[in-house]
């Protein structure tokens, strides 16, 4: 008679991951916004933000080719952990540069570590990563509405990161193909198309401009919506696949356009623009199915393109009137990336080589 064995799951560690990601996010931007903004002038402050957004998001790629190549990916995450928190209580009176850059090596690395977990063993679906793409611009909007919780965002960041991994037994998703990630040599275009997709949702989401925004709560309120959109984004695109996500969308654009002055119909046309971070993660990794961090990554690195075309244009909220433009492009690139892996789902056997394994 053989042992009874529970089934291996990785939901805990989903749920894990993205109330780090809600206490690294939080962490970093308390950091910025509290102590430091405290020691330096608004030019310097300036420049030490670029600074941390450039290695957080830049370094993601190169701590993802390591990410993606080892199997005890919590090690990595503890490492990251440490380092974070390095920074976090590092003294301002030494070196307020160090003290950023080890908080955005901490958080690059952990970022890389942690999507590779939860996309590797995802088995393609967006849920996962949706949670913790929410739990990040939750936690910036905490940070944003009191500096002050930085150091208890620290504290229970340590403490989640203790606990091992009781998941590395999990089968990693390229190990056990699917039709939803069937080999195509389209895959480098479509994936350069979706990252294109990447940098104009950023471009779209900073572009806005509400006469209602401002106040802690309103910032913390529209974190929120943003962060519920990506969660929810990620469960209907694993239940209704993409229509559904890109359908609300092209919802939220239109509350935008003729809605924007009410918040509480703003708010809601965040939720449901942010519900295609998610999609557009998911999509881009069944295209790269060896290489889940890379594949967050490098939208993380395209978003962060988007954001500074923003701070580049003179008056970036007059291009409000592009919303329309911009949805139906994701909209359309969206489609046709999922058209394409239908079509090619169907016609390739389930273990047949990852695209772009080569």
């Amino acid at each position: 008679m053989k042992a009874f064995k529970t089934e291996l799951s990785n939901s805990s560690m989903i749920t894990r991951y993205a109330f780090m990601s809600m206490m690294a996010d939080a962490t970093s931007a308390a950091m910025l916004l509290g102590s430091i903004s405290l020691h330096s002038s608004d030019d310097k402050l300036t420049l030490l933000i670029i600074l941390f957004n450039i290695i957080s998001a830049g370094g993601r790629v190169l701590f993802s080719a390591l990410a993606d190549n080892v199997k005890n990916k919590h090690t990595g995450i503890r490492m990251a952990v440490m380092i974070l928190i390095m920074g976090f209580f590092f003294p301002t009176d030494i070196s307020i540069t160090t003290k950023v850059l080890l908080m955005a090596i901490g958080s690059s690395a952990f970022h890389a570590f942690a999507s590779s977990s939860i996309l590797s063993r995802s088995k393609f679906k967006a849920t996962g990563i949706g949670l913790f793409t929410a739990g990040s611009v939750i936690g910036i909007g905490i940070a944003k509405y009191a500096a002050f919780f930085g150091y208890f965002t620290a504290a229970f960041l340590m403490m989640a990161a203790t606990p091992s991994d009781k998941g590395e037994g999990i089968e990693e998703a390229y190990l056990s193909r699917e039709k939803k990630a069937p080999k195509t040599l389209l895959a480098p275009i479509f994936v350069f198309f979706l990252l294109l997709s990447a940098a104009a949702f950023t471009f779209l989401n900073a572009s806005l401009s509400f006469d209602w925004y401002h106040g802690r709560k309103v910032v913390f309120l529209t974190a929120v919506a943003a962060g519920v959109g990506r969660a929810v984004g990620g469960f209907i695109y694993d239940k209704a696949s993409v229509f559904l996500t890109t359908a609300s969308l092209g919802g939220g654009a239109l509350l935008l356009l003729f809605c924007s002055d009410s918040k509480m119909l703003s708010l809601v046309a965040i939720l449901f623009i942010n519900m295609f971070v998610p999609t557009l993660i998911s999509l881009i990794f069944r295209f790269m199915p060896k290489f889940p961090a890379f594949s967050y990554s490098i939208v993380t690195c395209f978003s962060y393109l988007g954001y500074i075309f923003v701070k580049l244009l003179p008056s970036p909220e007059k291009l409000s009137v592009l919303i329309a433009l911009i949805c139906g492009l994701l909209l359309l690139i969206s489609l046709a990336s999922e058209i394409a892996l239908y079509i090619n789902g169907r016609k390739v056997n389930k273990n047949f080589g990852g695209p772009l394994d080569e």
